[in-house]
């Protein structure tokens, strides 16, 4: 639940508000505890501001944890007193990228609304806040949940080779399903799958084509890297990408591409084909000669 930037007629703790002076609100923790049937997530929600911590142990607000995961349209409410949250959902309502977003939220009607934090311009000035509206915004966390995990073990798993009509002699790369899929025209893939079938050409054909198309892929991670993969984190390839680069000792972060081009990384996760394609046509080379 990404909320955008808007303006509350009373201050409000967020983090593109400066309503509140020294104090924050966010999520500290998110870890995945599942163990059986249902996923459990424990959550620590880390407050600082007296005034708000305050209303939460008078009863007169709670913290809340909007759960949601686009994939499947699941979409729930969780509260609590507390600052550590405890959250089961049952195993079928999620898959794939899943998002928490914290909350305090008055309980009731509150009265003539005052806070020591409040920035100096609110000075002599209260506010009477109704129950369900917003007292501290936090920033999201997001974790992925990722079903059938072997399957994503192999990059091959999540790149198809596909056959367009209209296309003539330009590749093309679509990023919107699960899988990257490589786009040719009927002639070029009637090549490839001619020459798919011998084994000694596949790397031949990944520094051909995989590679490129690779490249590309990383080049849009990048271009999103600093909206934390917001477009594509909940696609299959991503998550397939994220457990080939951990495997390696990579991280997919923001800070990936500032130590490492995309060029520098599609040759990793593929193993340096260039170097094994060259190495197959010499082969093939000498045995003619």
């Amino acid at each position: 639940m990404q909320l955008k930037e808007r303006y509350h007629p009373y201050p409000v703790l967020a983090p593109y508000t400066d309503d509140y002076l020294n104090s924050e609100f966010r999520i500290e923790s998110l870890e995945d505890k599942t163990m059986g049937k249902e996923y459990l997530f424990e959550i620590e929600l880390n407050i600082k501001n007296p005034g708000l911590e305050n209303l939460i142990k008078e009863n007169k607000a709670e913290y809340v944890i909007h759960v949601e995961c686009s994939k499947t349209s699941f979409r729930e409410v969780f509260t609590s007193d507390f600052s550590k949250i405890e959250i089961s959902i049952d195993s079928f309502s999620l898959d794939g990228k899943v998002e928490f977003s914290p909350f305090i939220i008055a309980k009731e009607n509150i009265l003539n609304y005052k806070d020591g934090s409040f920035d100096p311009i609110f000075d002599g000035f209260s506010f009477n806040i109704n129950k369900g509206q917003y007292l501290a915004i936090g920033n999201r966390a997001i974790i992925s949940i990722i079903k059938d995990k072997d399957d994503l073990k192999q990059l091959s798993s999540i790149i198809r080779i596909a056959q367009v009509a209209d296309l003539e002699k330009e590749t093309k790369v679509n990023l919107e399903g699960d899988r990257i899929q490589i786009m040719v025209s009927n002639e070029s893939y009637e090549m490839y799958t001619y020459a798919s079938r011998n084994h000694n050409r596949l790397r031949i054909l990944h520094s051909m084509i995989v590679l490129p198309a690779l490249i590309y892929v990383l080049y849009e991670l990048k271009e999103d890297s600093g909206n934390d993969f917001e477009q594509y984190s909940d696609r299959r390839w991503f998550q397939a990408l994220e457990v080939r680069m951990k495997e390696l000792g990579i991280n997919l972060d923001s800070n990936l591409f500032s130590a490492k081009s995309p060029y520098e990384l599609a040759q990793i996760l593929l193993d340096y084909p260039t170097k094994d394609a060259l190495d197959k046509i010499y082969e093939a080379d000498q045995e003619e000669n």
